[in-house]
């Protein structure tokens, strides 16, 4: 799909996402007062930022929607089996 047939919501994300990429190349960081701020991941926290045509914004549950424990290693996984 190329930019001329984009929807109005497709060419807010395009702009947005621009933004943030051209931010962070110049500071370090993607926030800028003409953007949602983009909150940094911590494991307390567990903020992301969700990019979609129809929704920027920070929100909750990667984690457990991710299944991150999951993959974590277990206690037992260092220690060789004999």
């Amino acid at each position: 799909m190329d930019s001329l047939h984009l929807t109005p919501a497709q060419r807010r994300l395009s702009a947005t996402m621009t933004a943030y990429w051209a931010r962070f190349v110049a500071t370090g960081d993607p926030n800028d007062s003409r953007v949602p701020a983009w909150p940094r991941y911590t494991t307390e926290g567990d903020r992301i930022q969700v990019l979609a045509p129809d929704r920027v914004a920070s929100t909750t549950g990667f984690a457990t929607d991710h299944h991150c424990t999951f993959w974590l290693p277990s206690p037992t996984s260092r220690t060789a089996v004999r």
